[in-house]
């Protein structure tokens, strides 16, 4: 029964999502255009599933750790996990405004810098250590036959 009520809430989700794009882009004549819907509309949106994913997940993490207790410390290693790789990652993120940066104009700050630094060199981070880890799965699958 949930699996039905969350396949039913997923295909929903989805045909609202692609309504309020092509709200967004398309006036009712089929041209593109820019003013047709307000693109504040579709940020709310995601806005309002973001909110409903972190609730579910929220959800679900608390109903794993009722029915397994252990659960509870892998979750934790996760989550410290996680926060080391951001710290690291916020230590190795520059603040700089560069003159490239500069020429995109715009309201830049070196605090606005420093986390979409952080952000990239976290996203490197975990792709470098997910390939390592396909490459080390594969070379013991090798080893182990």
């Amino acid at each position: 029964m949930l699996n039905r009520i969350l396949q039913i809430f997923m295909i929903a989700s989805i045909s609202i999502g692609l309504l309020l794009a092509f709200l967004t882009v398309l006036d009712f004549t089929e041209n593109v255009c820019a003013d047709c819907w307000p693109f504040e509309n579709l940020i709310a949106y995601s806005y309002i599933l973001t909110g409903i994913l972190v609730l579910s997940a929220l959800a679900g993490a608390g109903i794993g750790i009722m029915k397994k207790p252990e659960s509870l410390k892998m979750m934790l290693v996760g989550i410290v996990g996680t926060i080391l790789l951001f710290g690291i990652s916020y230590g190795m993120a520059s603040s700089e405004i560069t003159p490239n940066l500069a020429a995109l104009g715009g309201d830049l700050s070196e605090g606005t810098v420093k986390m979409a630094d952080t952000g990239l060199i976290a996203m490197y981070i975990m792709m470098f250590l997910s390939i390592a880890a396909v490459l080390f799965s594969s070379i013991m699958k090798i080893v182990r036959r």
